[in-house]
């Protein structure tokens, strides 16, 4: 009869324990995120001043390596160098990792929205619907030329032809 007492309490701690571990999940589910809008609002979104991210160089400036302990920024007497607040310095290789100074690279250009896909579309479509009209205006004009040359021959006046060639000689 033990082993039947056993189970039952077993059981039902093990269902107060996924009770109170469902709770905690349940609250974090239904509490607000604070990171849920970051790459939206990354223009927006306030860095505190004291983060240090990249170092930057306001003049030319050799620097072997760097722990980011800011002694260098600190006892600079010409402010020559100072660090960003770019916080965003996640890669996947190591060799990412190493940075040239003095070299900012050129942001990529954003994908274009769906307005100007729209507007991309519409210019294609007119350049094309150009092309086709030049090209029927160009055969109907071809055929306006043809239709005035055989109105010509039916009123009687020969065209133009070149001379029949003459005879040559075999002597």
């Amino acid at each position: 009869m033990g082993s039947v007492k056993d189970y039952f309490s077993s059981l039902g701690a093990g269902i107060a324990s996924l009770v109170k571990g469902m709770t905690v999940t349940g609250k974090e589910f239904v509490t607000p995120k604070l990171t849920e809008k970051y790459p939206e609002n990354r223009d927006t979104v306030h860095v505190p001043d004291r983060f240090r991210a990249i170092l930057e160089l306001k003049y030319m400036y050799d620097l072997g390596s760097c722990t980011f302990c800011q002694l260098c920024v600190s006892s600079c007497p010409q402010d020559a160098i100072e660090f960003c607040n770019d916080f965003e310095q996640a890669v996947f290789t190591r060799e990412k990792l190493v940075k040239q100074l003095n070299y900012i690279p050129e942001k990529e250009e954003p994908a274009p929205s769906p307005e100007e896909l729209a507007r991309i579309q519409a210019e294609r479509e007119a350049k094309i619907a150009a092309a086709k009209a030049a090209a029927a205006a160009k055969k109907a004009a071809a055929a306006a030329a043809e239709g005035i040359e055989a109105a010509e021959k039916a009123q009687g006046e020969t065209p133009v032809t070149e001379e029949p060639a003459k005879p040559v000689d075999k002597q």
